[in-house]
């Protein structure tokens, strides 16, 4: 996939025909996924693979393990925006599976967790290339008594959390302001339409939604962020996520060394560009309130932690005592967004 730019300030119609439409997905290869996605909703006993809200972390599937999770309509499993990345990385390579192996996979393989994501199976993901999955309509409207939702409220919530036409890739930079910006969806919902055809105006249908006004070209404007500094080989980059927690992750004998005594340096990047840190001679002590060195999850840098970061006002917060410390002494080391 091709990068976005790292700045830009121009017309959006320019913007989306050289940066955003070569990375979509083939109008053929999204007319099979729409058509799989409708034979699969009508299956007996689906999963409807729902946004996150408030409350249900618990109920994330792990792996290939579903807990029975039941709403008045079905099974569910609520989700970050790792599905999106999933299914348009294997409809961009034209990977998909067909047929029955569709529905298969999605209820065996789909991710519902950015750690679920499997990139030695579905290749790049739009999040690697520096792109964010912005989806057109909301997929979350307040609502959170989701035992009560129905088969229809199910097939909704569903079909915009996943559908390739709710999906608007943006830069990561400035993704928050920019997925707020309304013109930019409705010129990209007219360009589908132009690219898609009738499976544009379906999956409206499905998800409830109306075509947006349309008006003249909007722009788009958005400034270089500052990165985390990595000259070091032993820079361990921990990066917020959508839901703004910054998870230490990807974490093992790569810094720590086979009996986690190397030291290493850590440094926090935003999505809004605010960089804390580096750190150096940071251990693994400083980083975790549980660890086990001897593992084999942490020999293969796949160590996953209850530990994590988040912004509370413009304050670097632990969730736990052990990374508080941490957040604490990163803090200091702040620097604000580029101009």
């Amino acid at each position: 996939m091709n990068p976005p730019p790292s700045r830009y300030n121009g017309p959006f119609d320019v913007f989306f025909e050289q940066f955003i439409e070569p990375n979509l997905p083939a109008p053929e290869v999204v007319l099979e996924l729409h058509a799989d996605l409708r034979r699969y909703v009508e299956e007996l006993d689906p999963i409807f693979f729902l946004r996150e809200i408030s409350g249900v972390e618990r109920l994330r599937r792990s792996g290939n393990l579903f807990p029975p999770q039941v709403a008045s309509g079905g099974r569910v499993a609520f989700t970050d925006n790792s599905p999106q990345w999933a299914l348009h990385a294997l409809a961009y390579r034209n990977a998909l599976p067909q047929g029955s192996g569709f529905s298969d996979w999605l209820r065996r393989r789909m991710p519902c967790h950015m750690f679920d994501v499997r990139r030695d199976e579905i290749g790049e993901t739009l999040n690697d290339s520096g792109w964010h999955a912005a989806h057109i309509f909301e997929v979350k409207n307040g609502d959170t008594t989701w035992r009560s939702w129905g088969s229809d409220e199910l097939v909704r919530r569903f079909v915009r959390n996943v559908h390739p036409c709710n999906l608007l890739l943006l830069p990561k930079s400035d993704w928050q302001r920019l997925g707020r910006q309304a013109d930019l969806l409705a010129f990209a919902v007219n360009r589908y339409r132009e690219r898609y055809g009738s499976v544009l105006d379906e999956a409206l249908a499905w998800m409830g939604a109306a075509t947006p006004e349309s008006g003249s070209v909007p722009s788009i404007r958005y400034e270089a962020v500052a990165t985390a500094p990595n000259a070091a080989p032993n820079t361990l980059v921990l990066r917020e996520t959508a839901a703004g927690r910054i998870h230490i992750r990807k974490f093992g004998v790569r810094f720590a060394g086979l009996d986690g005594r190397d030291k290493f340096s850590v440094a926090v990047e935003l999505l809004n560009g605010t960089v804390f840190g580096p750190l150096n001679d940071v251990s693994v002590l400083d980083l975790f309130s549980r660890l086990d060195v001897n593992g084999e999850n942490f020999r293969n840098n796949k160590y996953r932690s209850t530990d994590y970061f988040f912004v509370e006002g413009d304050e670097l917060r632990g969730k736990t005592c052990c990374a508080q410390s941490l957040a604490e002494r990163l803090h200091a080391l702040r620097r604000g967004a580029a101009a």
